[in-house]
């Protein structure tokens, strides 16, 4: 699994792709696949007061 998540460090078109989808309030995934297993990794925004502590 470390080899994908490595190439994906060093893509900056997938890292625009990630912060503008979080900016906009989506969830951004990715699908990392190892051999025949598949991991998804999520990253969901959350909601920030402005003194940076959770809204919730």
């Amino acid at each position: 699994m470390a080899r994908p998540v490595r190439a994906w460090i060093q893509d900056h078109a997938e890292h625009q792709r990630a912060s503008g989808q979080l900016a906009r309030g989506i969830t951004y995934s990715l699908v990392v696949c190892d051999g025949s297993v598949q991991f998804v990794l999520a990253a969901t925004p959350g909601a920030f007061a402005p003194n940076g502590e959770s809204a919730s």
